[in-house]
């Protein structure tokens, strides 16, 4: 016999909730627009596709509510769907976060109060694993061209002074990114902003 609690049996009990809990919440919906080659081409030759062809092929990574897969790619998230996605995770999703970043409830709550000029960037994991969830990678800001940052981050790179000022303004808890570079992001390349990424 299975032993069973609040949650359920352990084999329905999983990271954030019972399996299959991010397609019941409608997380799949808010995300997927933002998982198309516009916004992530970097995942159009998963699985040996090829080359992409429109928008065919990131298209199928989420279908009908549900991930096709169980990881998939997201960036450009705007305020908008974050503050969205942010009221269909239960407590214990918001609080995760991708090694030293900002919490996650912090970086949708970013995006959301400062529309078009932050977004968010990460992956999903679907049902298919038993550690379905959403995961914030980072954010791409468009804010604060002034600064000087060098691709190495040598002598005279204002890099940490340029993430206390960002994590200053959004409320943001978190040690310094992996990457930060400017960017003219693939879903907005008139925009420049600053790309923040956490390993």
């Amino acid at each position: 016999m299975e032993p069973t609690g609040e949650g359920g049996t352990l084999a329905e009990r999983e990271l954030y909730g019972p399996r299959g809990w991010s397609v019941r919440a409608g997380v799949w919906e808010v995300l997927a627009p933002f998982t198309m080659p516009r916004y992530v081409p970097w995942t159009a030759w998963e699985d040996g596709a090829g080359q992409p062809d429109g928008d065919d092929r990131a298209a199928a990574a989420v279908v009908a509510g549900a991930p096709a897969r169980d990881h998939v790619s997201f960036a450009g998230l705007d305020g908008a769907a974050a503050a969205d996605l942010r009221g269909r995770l239960p407590p214990g999703q918001l609080r995760d976060r991708q090694n030293d970043a900002p919490e996650l409830a912090a970086m949708l709550a970013a995006a959301a109060a400062h529309p078009g000029l932050v977004e968010v960037h990460g992956y999903g994991i679907g049902p298919q694993r038993c550690d379905e969830r959403v995961t914030a990678e980072g954010l791409v800001v468009y804010a604060f061209t002034e600064f000087s940052v060098s691709p190495h981050h040598g002598p005279g790179c204002r890099c940490g002074q340029l993430w206390e000022l960002i994590a200053d303004v959004l409320d943001l808890e978190g040690e310094l990114p992996d990457e930060l570079h400017r960017i003219r992001p693939p879903w907005a390349p008139d925009r420049e902003g600053w790309w923040l990424w956490w390993d």
